[in-house]
């Protein structure tokens, strides 16, 4: 944090990772973290995984998000949105990446895109309110199987549909796990092999 502070001018920050000697996860305050650059940082990266119990972490904490008068973009993993109440009043730009399941089964992976999309449904508005000119909420999220997909079509087309009301854009970016991917191939491949077979003698 000292090293922070003596830097001057910081406009793009990123944090993904973080390793400690503790035994402990605790939790950080990014205003704190950033105190000295809260009117000059224009771009602002946070990925840090869920904190879990069974080992160290820490957990940056988006409170007086309103105190980064200069921030235009902002990304930040999926967990991180339940703690975001307000936006930097200059935001263009949230992206959200990394809606992990907290477990197995089929109900934890839906609670993993449903949850994140009722805070999003419900808290636009105010984020429109005190970050007029917020434009694009773009959602990342990968490593998902077949049935996330359906969840997440939902999902989509339900918060395009209020967000477009508060002229917001939505986009949602999604990767399958290696082999959903290569079952989508196959299938494809399988169609277009069978449309050819089905016009072989009519043409």
């Amino acid at each position: 944090m000292e090293l922070l502070s003596a830097l001057p001018n910081i406009r793009v920050f990123e944090w993904r990772r973080s390793f400690f000697n503790g035994f402990a996860a605790f939790e950080l305050a990014l205003t704190e973290l950033l105190a000295a650059h809260l009117h000059t940082l224009t771009d602002c990266t946070i990925h840090c995984p869920r904190p879990q119990e069974h080992y160290s972490a820490v957990s940056i904490t988006f409170e007086e998000a309103d105190a980064f008068s200069a921030l235009r973009t902002l990304s930040i993993s999926g967990h991180m949105l339940h703690g975001l109440a307000r936006l930097p009043p200059s935001l263009v730009a949230l992206d959200v990446v990394d809606f992990t399941p907290t477990g197995p089964g089929r109900n934890s992976q839906r609670a993993a895109v449903l949850e994140p999309a009722h805070v999003l449904r419900y808290r636009a508005q105010l984020w429109r309110e005190c970050s007029p000119s917020l434009r694009q909420i773009r959602l990342w999220d990968r490593d998902l199987a077949r049935g996330q997909l359906r969840v997440w079509g939902i999902a989509a087309f339900l918060l395009r549909y209020f967000l477009s009301d508060l002229d917001i854009d939505l986009a949602v970016n999604l990767l399958l796990k290696a082999a959903e991917e290569e079952a989508f191939r196959n299938k494809f491949g399988r169609q277009e092999h069978i449309r050819r077979l089905l016009w072989k003698d009519v043409l």
